[in-house]
């Protein structure tokens, strides 16, 4: 039994002590900003005598943005390649640190979940988290669920490759955290075409559907659903009554708009027909 416990709990994640530690020190070695590849190459022992493995980029990004457990071995060599030791209090189990997460996380002024012992901690190496998102809109996706635990900055990410890519509209549509308060996707629309685009809406709903279709058809507009978790069952699928946002979303994922959604979630959207990239 003792076994089986210790694999369960290999995994290890930064705390908020060893997560500005390590920030601070890439914030000194590279000023002009960095890449993963780059904070990689560092871990390199043929490069850097003092690490002990390489750390791959996709490693690089799962330790810094706390998305998942990593080998201590792995977050070891990344301290020790910025001249950094790894003490007992930088790392957590994976359980123990979800478990913090979720009793510390607060909303701050703008709505963004933030957490509150790091200031602006967001995702590391946004822009390349940017050239990411353009990879997967590159190759066709209308919509892209940026899925991961509260406190990683989701919506400033989403926020920040809206405002730097050039949309002419951003729509934005905060999901209540409260089932019984999330809003029927028929007001959604409705609200979308009165307010942001000059539209009396009509009075059926699958006419609500075509009128904002041929809106998304001819302006780039950037759509953001943010914290969609509430809406969603244990299966990723929308709980009734709101099973009509699936023709929402259909309505963003066809390949004839201009649009890009970006979804922002703590879970997976598993909607069978709703073709969807996660990142």
């Amino acid at each position: 039994m003792t076994q089986h416990k210790a694999r369960r709990d290999r995994g290890r994640i930064l705390t908020d002590k060893g997560w500005k530690k390590i920030y601070d020190a890439i914030k000194e070695k590279f000023p002009d900003g960095h890449t993963f590849q780059a904070i990689s190459d560092l871990t390199d022992p043929a490069i850097h005598q003092e690490s002990v493995y390489s750390v791959s980029c996709d490693t690089v990004s799962n330790i810094l943005n706390r998305r998942a457990g990593a080998d201590k071995v792995r977050i070891e060599s990344l301290f020790r390649a910025f001249g950094l030791n790894l003490d007992a209090n930088d790392h957590a189990s994976v359980k123990t640190h979800t478990l913090l997460m979720s009793n510390s996380d607060f909303v701050d002024a703008e709505g963004a979940i933030a957490h509150p012992s790091v200031p602006n901690q967001n995702f590391v190496g946004r822009e390349e988290a940017i050239a990411r998102l353009n990879t997967h809109i590159n190759q066709g996706a209308k919509i892209i669920v940026i899925q991961a635990a509260g406190g990683v900055g989701k919506t400033k990410l989403a926020e920040e490759y809206f405002n730097s890519q050039g949309f002419e509209l951003v729509i934005h549509l905060p999901m209540a955290k409260e089932k019984e308060n999330i809003q029927l996707v028929e007001s959604v629309i409705e609200g979308w075409l009165k307010q942001d685009f000059d539209e009396e809406p009509g009075r059926e709903f699958w006419e609500m559907l075509r009128r904002l279709k041929r809106q998304l058809q001819t302006r780039k507009i950037g759509v953001l659903i943010d914290n969609l978790e509430p809406a969603l069952d244990g299966q990723g699928r929308f709980i009734e009554p709101h099973g009509r946002y699936v023709e929402l979303l259909r309505v963003l994922a066809d390949a004839n708009v201009l649009s890009v959604t970006l979804i922002t979630s703590r879970d997976r959207l598993c909607e069978p027909d709703i073709n969807v990239a996660h990142y």
